[in-house]
């Protein structure tokens, strides 16, 4: 009985503060991401990794609270009295504590020794793709970008999934001619071939 009553509170608690700190980190990932153009995809892939991080650091202050409030919640209703005039011995109560601590401290060396590096890892190439793309840094919205000699690209829109929209492009790169380019849409496609505007 006090072992369902300590994990749900834990639980309830590392959900609680896993998602308050998790906020506070996709606040600042999404400045990131929208500054760079990337899509909402990109954003959530981002803040998602860093969850094994917070939840190493949020778990054992769950744990903290839930055996707090659950052996409160047995005090305050008259629960603890009953189990010591049963003559039940202090180790019946110590017990659920335990076995959730013991949880606790495996999940912990999981996150911690394999789950938190695989998760920074992936996070870091992924920071340094949306920052190294070239492409996203410069192509600016209603600004009128020199790409290379002769070549003018301007751009109205920039969409949440990350196509382009209002695409100007002014190609006088021949001698004695100039081509233009308007397009509604279009988007930015980095593949194994290279980067191309489609």
């Amino acid at each position: 009985y006090s072992l369902k009553k300590i994990v749900r509170a834990s639980v309830l608690s590392l959900v609680a503060l896993g998602t308050t700190v998790w906020l506070t980190q996709a606040l600042r990932e999404f400045d990131l991401v929208s500054a760079m153009g990337q899509a909402i995809v990109t954003f959530f892939q981002i803040t998602v990794l860093l969850l094994p991080a917070l939840v190493t650091i949020v778990a054992p202050v769950a744990l903290m609270i839930g055996v707090i409030y659950s052996f409160t919640n047995l005090n305050d209703g008259s629960e603890l009295v009953v189990i010591n005039a049963s003559g039940a011995r202090q180790w019946s109560l110590l017990k659920p504590v335990l076995i959730v601590s013991i949880a606790t401290g495996l999940f912990m060396a999981t996150l911690t020794l394999y789950l938190t590096p695989l998760s920074m890892r992936l996070w870091r190439e992924i920071v340094t793709n949306v920052r190294g793309s070239v492409i996203t840094s410069l192509l600016k919205e209603g600004e009128f970008t020199r790409l290379a000699a002769g070549l003018t690209f301007e751009l109205k829109q920039r969409a949440p999934d990350g196509t382009l929209r209002g695409i100007f492009l002014s190609d006088s790169r021949e001698r004695g001619e100039t081509v233009t380019y308007l397009a509604e849409r279009g988007a930015v496609l980095d593949n194994a071939l290279g980067v191309f505007l489609v």
